[in-house]
């Protein structure tokens, strides 16, 4: 996705960038809530000491759409419980 590893290039990650990018591209997100999907991505910039740059990230990769964190998804943190109901009231 040329959106994040854009956005990794623009962090400032240097050797870090590939296996960050290796490791978010590697998360499950269709069985995943959009919290702990946001999680697992904060917890992969901190494995690599990257702390400080997970809410911007997050935050980029939700502009973005990435793998369901858009502000239009369905998957708000309640539940892939919650998204099928929604969907079944429409």
């Amino acid at each position: 996705m040329d959106e994040l590893r854009h956005l990794l290039a623009q962090l400032g990650l240097g050797a870090a960038a590939e296996p960050i990018y290796q490791m978010i591209m590697d998360l499950d997100p269709m069985n995943m809530t959009r919290r702990e999907l946001e999680q697992a991505i904060r917890h992969v910039f901190a494995l690599h000491g990257f702390e400080a740059c997970a809410d911007a990230a997050v935050a980029a990769l939700s502009e973005v759409g990435f793998a369901g964190l858009g502000p239009q998804s369905a998957r708000d943190g309640e539940g892939k419980a919650a998204g099928r109901e929604r969907a079944a009231e429409t």
